[in-house]
This record gives C-alpha cells, structure tokens and sequence, in this order.
C-alpha cells in the first residue's frame, strides 16, 4: 500500500518520518502552525504554491491547471484515507483548502471515537471552522476520497463550502450524484460546485482491499474459534 504524491514544480512533499495526525485537539489552533508562508511542516508537507495558477476559473485558470490540482490535493486525500487504513477505519480521507493553504484535513474515525458523526469531511468542516474562526467556509473547496453521504452533503451545505472535489462514487450512500444531489439541489438556500472521479480507482482500491481485510481477518478469527 502507499499512494506515491506526484512532484508539482510548485510543490515538495517530504514522504519520510511524517509525523502522525493528532485528534483534533491537536489541530487547534491551526493558524499558529498554518501560517501565512507556505510551510505546512505539522503536517509534514512543505508547499511553495503558486495559487494564482491553479487556484480556480475566476482567476483565469485552464481547464488543465484545475485538474492538475483537483489531482495534488487528491493525492494527500489519499495520503489521510491511508491513515484510517492503518487504524482499522474504513479508509476515507479529505482536505480542505483555503487560498494558498490547506487548512484543514481528517480521516474517519468512527471507530475510535465511538462517534457516528465522526466522518473525514465533517472532522475537517470543524477544524477548518476553528482555523478561519467562523462556520462560513465560503471559497474553500474539501477534497475526499469518497463520494460525501447525505449527513455531510447537509454539514457541507451549512458550512457554505464552495467546491467539493470527489474520488470515488458511493452508489449504496452518495449524495453528490449517486443517489441524491443535495448540493445542487435548487430548493436549498447554498449551491455547492461538485467534481467527482479524481483519482477514483486508487480511492476505490484501498476501500476494497479494506474490506477485503477485514472480511479475511472475521472468517480467520471464526475459524479459530
């Protein structure tokens, strides 16, 4: 397992000894370590980006330079997903961006926290609250690698999150597309621009090989008894 970052002229990512993801607690206050330069050191990721380039449409980027960076920022999606991978959670990560940073990122932990809201998108919706200080995420955009369920399309649309950038579809949950489209839906008060399919086959891969896992690992323990 190991999802390998692709180098960006405008960004290194130290894969060696990266320091583990605290809880939230951690995590706050995220400006003290999120400061305006662009070093990312907490969390491992050195980052010298060029916004302007890659930012969105209303900056007049390409077509190419917004793939480009849905790709990057999926890739480190990936990098959190792994992380519930490790912990026995099932393997979601997301991160959440603002301008020139990456203010927020989570993974599940629905099991460790014995919490059923405890999803990768609404871990780092509350973290990036804290970090701007304000529940108006207005000009972020939150890339996760699975497909967003209805209670966090509903937390995405409180947050007034702009963009929502997906990897892989969730037929049995999804509510970008799959089976509801509640961000785009015209009777809500917040419209919310989606992109799914980035990178969808290695965020489809490891939620297989998870489950694949854990299916292993119940009939071996079966067997023992």
């Amino acid at each position: 397992m190991g999802w390998h970052l692709v180098p960006r002229k405008h960004a290194t990512v130290r894969d060696e000894n990266l320091p583990p993801i605290q809880d939230d607690a951690a995590m706050v206050p995220c400006l003290s370590f999120l400061p305006k330069s662009p070093s990312v050191a907490r969390l491992g990721i050195t980052m010298a980006l060029n916004w302007a380039s890659f930012a969105g449409a209303s900056c007049g980027s390409s077509n190419q330079q917004i793939e480009e960076a849905d790709h990057y920022f999926m890739q480190l999606a990936l990098r959190q997903a792994e992380q519930a991978f490790v912990q026995g959670e099932v393997p979601v990560g997301a991160v959440l961006i603002h301008q020139d940073q990456i203010i927020a990122t989570g993974f599940n932990r629905r099991e460790a926290k014995q919490d059923p809201l405890a999803h990768a998108e609404m871990l780092a919706i509350r973290k990036a609250s804290r970090c701007l200080r304000s529940w108006r995420l207005t000009g972020t955009t939150l890339y996760v690698t699975l497909e967003p369920c209805a209670m966090c399309a509903g937390a995405i649309i409180q947050a007034r999150v702009s963009r929502v950038v997906f990897g892989a579809a969730d037929p049995k949950a999804g509510a970008c597309g799959s089976l509801y489209h509640l961000l785009a839906d015209p009777r809500v008060n917040h419209r919310v621009a989606v992109t799914g399919g980035i990178l969808a086959e290695p965020s489809r891969t490891l939620l297989k090989n998870f489950f694949l896992e854990r299916r292993r690992f119940r009939a071996a323990g079966q067997a023992l008894a």
